[in-house]
């Protein structure tokens, strides 16, 4: 009585072994490789969409040189090391330095008088 329906058992598990092998090769693996390809696909297009906005972006900076490149020079940033930039040699927020002009007490040092 047991041995029949082992023998049972045993025909179900090859048979469902069987379907799960079958799905798998010829269900799963195909959806996957096309999820995939397309995937792969979407990442293409991502990059050439971004080369062209580069390119594009590029094209229009070069085009912008060409027109005014001829008529003006770029400026250099401003440094530490450049007079006009240094605070006080212009008036600026700490007031007028010894050798400015306005400066009352170089004014008053030149009449020979001192403050």
């Amino acid at each position: 009585e047991v041995q029949p329906i082992i023998s049972s058992t045993q025909e179900t598990v090859e048979t469902v072994r069987g379907t799960a092998v079958f799905v798998s090769k010829h269900l799963v693996d195909p959806v996957l490789k096309a999820n995939s390809a397309l995937r792969g696909l979407g990442k293409v297009v991502g990059n050439v969409e971004a080369i062209r906005k580069a390119a594009g972006f590029a094209a229009a900076a070069a085009a912008a040189a060409s027109v005014t490149g001829a008529r003006s020079q770029p400026q250099a940033a401003a440094t530490e090391d450049d007079p006009q930039t240094q605070e006080g040699s212009t008036g600026g927020a700490s007031g007028p330095s010894e050798g400015d002009p306005t400066n009352s007490k170089s004014k008053n040092l030149d009449k020979g008088e001192n403050k």
